[in-house]
């Protein structure tokens, strides 16, 4: 669900900022520049702090984080909001990203059967293939079906960035399901 929710964003941003907003490409290449920095910040600090905080604590923040970005991305197809806060929530959306993205790999390695520890670290990758595949395929759909039928981007974006929100909030209502400490890998 985070893959989901992030990618699906992220995917259809450069289309808000160029197509929509008419803003450059160099605008729109740091706006996902400054996504990568505060994706590597939220990592730098989630690998600081996850013993102590536990990683539920850690992936539901980031999930919240993502979700807020979103919201700010679909603000931005309207030419009222401000362009600076396409970078101000997309840098929040990789904070969040950071955060969480981590967190969700030591916990399922450390719930995994001694020895199983491959499968586990397969089916993480997987995971994140499909989150990543169905995101910005799913978004995609919605942009290109809406501007088929309606001739107007801005609502299939405006659709597809709430259905990757909505895929955040579903991950934020599970978030109670993970463990709030990290089990440690077996040796």
């Amino acid at each position: 669900m985070l893959t989901f929710a992030y990618f699906a964003g992220e995917a259809y941003l450069p289309l808000t900022l160029t197509s929509i907003r008419h803003t450059s490409t160099t605008f729109a290449g740091l706006t996902l520049t400054v996504a990568t920095m505060t994706w590597t910040a939220g990592s730098w600090l989630q690998a600081r702090v996850v013993e102590r905080t536990g990683p539920r604590v850690l992936i539901r923040g980031g999930l919240i984080l993502v979700v807020l970005a979103l919201a700010g991305l679909a603000s931005v197809i309207w030419a009222r909001t401000p362009l600076w806060v396409a970078p101000l929530a997309w840098g929040l959306g990789g904070f969040g990203i950071g955060t969480a993205h981590s967190p969700t790999t030591l916990t399922a390695l450390g719930l995994s059967t001694p020895g199983r520890e491959g499968a586990a670290s397969s089916g993480i990758q997987l995971t994140d293939l499909l989150g990543t595949a169905f995101g910005t395929g799913v978004a995609g759909a919605a942009v290109a079906a809406v501007h088929q039928r309606h001739g107007d981007p801005r609502l299939g974006l405006g659709i597809a960035f709430a259905l990757a929100a909505s895929v955040g909030v579903m991950g934020v209502l599970i978030t109670p399901r993970i463990p709030s400490e990290i089990t440690p890998v077996a040796p």
